[in-house]
């Protein structure tokens, strides 16, 4: 692409290009899924597109610089030989050895949690403590395992800061657990929305398609906002 003049033959080229582009993210897509465990693979899975949506907007303002400083032609070539470095990692850094690993979760036995009494689902917050006899030999392999189990729980002290955040916990509680939100809540969200979606309207009112996706979106928005539940906590 860099090197084609005729606009005929750079079509056919960036056609191929964006092929390869989407064949290239599918199979990365199937990989990561074949390598990731089946009880975790909601989470994983969310990761991954977080990732790589950020890598796609990070890398648009790293070669959108570069095609502002070099030009297109060199930033196309840098493109090409940075490729080719990747391939050389592919083997390297590649997961096939996610293949020969058991990633099952381990089975419940009885030398797991013994429970003297099963909570229900109403009986909550419980609080379950667990004490370990571990031998002074085993101590280092112990701390080690202790630790990576400490990220789990890392992981769950962030979703319940989320929830009970003195100033956005109560709304994600509602929306999560009631599908709703007070009617003041509705307001506000409507009367910032259509606000941000007025400004940036604005600012691109010479790009028409923009602004008719703006319009699409904040209808759509306000649709699900007007369908949720409204919450009365007089009344609760």
């Amino acid at each position: 692409m860099a090197t084609v003049r005729h606009p005929a033959v750079f079509f056919v080229v960036a056609a191929l290009a964006g092929v390869g582009w989407t064949l290239s993210a599918s199979e990365l897509w199937v990989a990561a899924q074949r390598a990731m465990p089946s009880w975790v693979r909601g989470r994983m899975s969310a990761t991954v597109m977080m990732v790589s949506q950020g890598a796609m907007a990070v890398g648009g303002l790293i070669w959108g610089s570069a095609v502002t400083t070099a030009g297109p032609a060199y930033s196309l070539l840098a493109a090409a030989a940075l490729l080719l470095v990747s391939l050389v990692l592919a083997g390297p850094l590649s997961i096939d050895f996610t293949t020969n690993l058991d990633l099952d979760p381990v089975p419940v036995t009885r030398s797991s949690y013994q429970l003297l009494y099963t909570p229900k689902p109403d009986d909550g917050p419980v609080s379950i403590c667990v004490e370990f006899n571990v031998d002074q030999a085993r101590v280092p392999a112990f701390l080690s395992i202790m630790r990576k189990v400490r990220l789990i729980h890392l992981r769950n002290g962030a979703y319940r800061w989320l929830t009970t955040n003195r100033w956005f916990g109560r709304y994600l509680r509602d929306y999560r657990e009631e599908h709703g939100a007070t009617l003041g809540t509705k307001l506000f969200s409507l009367c910032s929305l259509w606000l941000g979606m007025g400004v940036s309207a604005y600012f691109l009112r010479a790009h028409l398609w923009v602004d008719g996706l703006l319009l699409v979106i904040a209808i759509g928005v306000t649709i699900h906002l007007l369908t949720l539940n409204t919450i009365n906590r007089n009344a609760a």
